[in-house]
């Protein structure tokens, strides 16, 4: 038989899920998560500045790299403010000789509504090599974008257009 712990000690996000027995039922709830404005979240934004997450990769028991995702700060772009956050992926030195990793993700996502304003993205994977800039506006719904800093087509955008880490 496997025993649940306590709801007390369950992790932490677990209380999101929860609800009380006096509140609404599950399907109105639902119902009324889905009736907001899409891109608008109406509860806490579930990160601050300073939050850091760090991952450590291995091939085995071979320590392979590691991966940093960190809110960094808040930046206004366009007067609008945003956090700043930067993704970076490094393989170990001893790995390097292998299979060399030094890729750098930014992104501002806006701190209201939790949409993307501004992202960068630099990679460095053996011999492979990627940079791309985006900034999206949204009075004219166009994303600007540059390819190895050559700038491309602008491309139509959705309203709370979502980058990969917004």
């Amino acid at each position: 038989m496997i025993r649940r712990p306590p709801r007390s000690t369950l992790f932490p996000y677990t209380t999101l899920f929860r609800s009380d027995e006096n509140e609404e039922s599950e399907e109105s709830a639902l119902l009324d998560v889905r009736a907001d404005p899409p891109g608008i979240p109406e509860r806490p934004i579930p990160f601050g500045i300073g939050e850091i997450i760090k991952m450590h990769i291995s091939f085995g028991i071979i320590p392979a790299g590691k991966v940093k995702l960190e809110v960094v700060d808040t930046v206004r772009i366009n007067g609008q403010l945003t956090y700043h956050v930067v993704s970076t992926a490094r393989s170990a030195k001893g790995f390097d000789w292998i299979y060399k990793v030094r890729d750098s993700i930014e992104t501002w996502i806006d701190v209201d509504s939790i949409y993307s304003h501004q992202f960068r993205k630099k990679l460095r994977e053996g011999r492979y090599r990627d940079k791309k800039v985006v900034e999206f506006s949204f009075s004219d719904s166009l994303a600007y974008w540059w390819d190895d800093d050559e700038a491309r087509e602008p491309l139509p955008v959705e309203p709370f257009v979502q980058d990969v880490f917004s």
